[in-house]
């Protein structure tokens, strides 16, 4: 399945239930599952996102439908983004033109 990153930023109604957030997460893993997606891992950071998800998703349509039903909620804001693996990485570098 492809990997994807999803990058988070509270917003103030998540900031302000912070409290909330392992539950948030783990509600949001459900869903993802529910999606026949897989949570990778769950890492809070510091800097412009507050949180960063590793994630399968069968195709870009179950990618972006979990997206849209993450951020429903109204507590983050999300950017998804297509992450390559190094073997796949390999393939595109490979496939240059010369």
């Amino acid at each position: 399945m492809p990997t994807y990153l999803a990058l988070h930023e509270h917003t103030q109604d998540g900031t302000g239930a912070i409290e909330e957030f392992p539950e948030r997460s783990e509600r949001a893993q459900e869903l993802a599952a529910s999606m026949d997606c897989k949570v990778k891992d769950v890492f809070l950071t510091n800097g412009r996102y507050d949180v960063a998800v590793v994630l399968e998703a069968p195709d870009e349509m179950t990618a972006k439908r979990l997206a849209l039903a993450v951020t429903s909620k109204g507590t983050a804001t999300t950017e998804f983004q297509r992450a390559f693996t190094p073997k796949e990485s390999d393939e595109i570098v490979a496939g240059l033109p010369p």
